[in-house]
């Protein structure tokens, strides 16, 4: 799954803003997602990128993250 969030980050150029969403609205996919998240957040103290937006599931109630908007910084 953050094999989604690479290849995003690796085909944008450096100012590119772009989203990266979770496949489906599963409890198991929205779990899953998380993985997608925390890299995104790895990424993000590192300097590569800026999370300009994330948005919170509200189907489970467990308001996973669902989508991210991002913006590649290096």
């Amino acid at each position: 799954m953050t094999s989604k969030l690479t290849k995003a980050y690796e085909n944008a150029k450096v100012g590119d803003t772009f989203w990266i969403r979770s496949d489906a609205q599963s409890v198991e996919s929205l779990s899953t997602f998380q993985a997608v998240v925390h890299a995104a957040n790895v990424m993000r103290n590192d300097g590569l990128i800026h999370v300009v937006r994330s948005h919170q599931e509200s189907t489970t109630g467990k308001r996973f993250i669902d989508a991210l908007q991002l913006t590649k910084l290096k």
